[in-house]
């Protein structure tokens, strides 16, 4: 019996390029939005309301930074708004979210000499405030918005009170809950998911990657990994564990039908017709082959001592016979005493 070979490369075993289940937000987000549409709906009317401030809440691994970065996606291409993402709990201080929207106000000569970062806290927090008045609309969309501190909280909530800008808080629930903020406007609550959504989600991965459909996982697999997780999160952890250990026991992964076939066409020799007279036939079979062409006589150079001694015999056919005399030099080589010699000779 013949025991299992080693499988080291998971991904390439299944006919995957990446890894499909990497929690980390993919590209492009637009393609991997699933159940989302009413809070897409919802988002657009907040900013065209010209609304100040809204939270999305959701459970962890929900979507929150999904549907974060889709909006900061759809923006990007805008002229009317300026989009700002930032992770609460990478923002270690209220001086860094300063520099981090400062730095991306600068113009080519500020970025070489970096004068204006290089400012105090409070000359830099004046600056920031001066430029976002004077542009048309910002959107700070903040993830883990419950990470923020009480001074980079009134930071946020000052920029919303003095320029014109929209702040997007984004976390759990009972997170927002102990935060002092403003008005609500946006109020959006990510859905559970169903389960066809969650096979939705996890075909999209697997696409992505290079796979087809939700290979290598059976009906049986995925009954059991939705009906557990609830999250998508929580669903790609469980979903890798489970393709590793498929990739021991799968065949190789099914290749995609070629869009062109290759197809080899054998052409049928060419047939001679039947000759039904029989005096033709005999004709044919006692006809003499013709007798080949002559080959064609070759012609011998001239050398240039006979042409030295034609031009010596002949004084009226000089010009001729220069005239005749082969290239025996390619073309712009220095000419010998000898050549020259013959040259003045045809001249006369």
């Amino acid at each position: 019996m013949v025991g299992h070979a080693l499988v080291l490369d998971w991904q390439k075993k299944l006919g995957f390029r990446k890894d499909p289940f990497d929690t980390g937000i993919p590209q492009p987000v637009a393609r991997h939005i699933v159940g989302m549409e009413e809070l897409q709906e919802r988002m657009n009317l907040f900013l065209i309301k010209d609304e100040r401030f809204g939270t999305v809440r959701g459970g962890k691994g929900m979507g929150k930074t999904m549907f974060l970065r889709w909006a900061e996606h759809e923006l990007a291409p805008q002229k009317t708004h300026l989009q700002h993402y930032i992770d609460a709990s990478k923002s270690d201080s209220r001086e860094s979210i300063v520099s981090q929207l400062l730095k991306e106000r600068l113009t080519f000569i500020e970025r070489f000499r970096k004068k204006p970062l290089k400012a105090s806290a409070e000359e830099k927090e004046r600056t920031l405030l001066e430029r976002l008045a004077h542009e048309d609309r910002n959107v700070l969309l903040v993830d883990n918005a419950g990470s923020l501190g009480e001074e980079e909280l009134g930071l946020i909530m000052m920029i919303i009170e003095r320029t014109p800008t929209h702040a997007i808080f984004a976390d759990t629930r009972e997170r927002l809950a102990k935060m002092k903020l403003p008005q609500d406007r946006l109020q959006l609550e990510l859905p559970t998911y169903t389960r066809e959504q969650l096979i939705e989600i996890l075909q999209r991965r697997i696409e992505s990657a290079g796979g087809r459909g939700t290979y290598p996982f059976s009906e049986q697999d995925l009954a059991s990994l939705t009906k557990r997780m609830p999250s998508p999160a929580d669903l790609f952890v469980h979903a890798r564990e489970r393709a590793i250990e498929l990739s021991l026991k799968a065949a190789p992964a099914p290749k995609s039908d070629s869009k062109f076939l290759s197809i080899k066409v054998q052409r049928p020799e060419p047939v001679a017709e039947p000759i039904a007279d029989a005096a033709a036939l005999s004709e044919v079979v006692n006809a003499k082959p013709e007798p080949a062409p002559a080959p064609k006589a070759v012609e011998k150079p001239v050398s240039l001592e006979e042409v030295t001694a034609s031009l010596k015999r002949h004084p009226r056919k000089k010009k001729e016979a220069v005239m005749q005399r082969p290239k025996e030099r390619k073309k712009n080589v220095r000419k010998t005493k000898h050549d020259k010699l013959v040259e003045r000779i045809a001249k006369r």
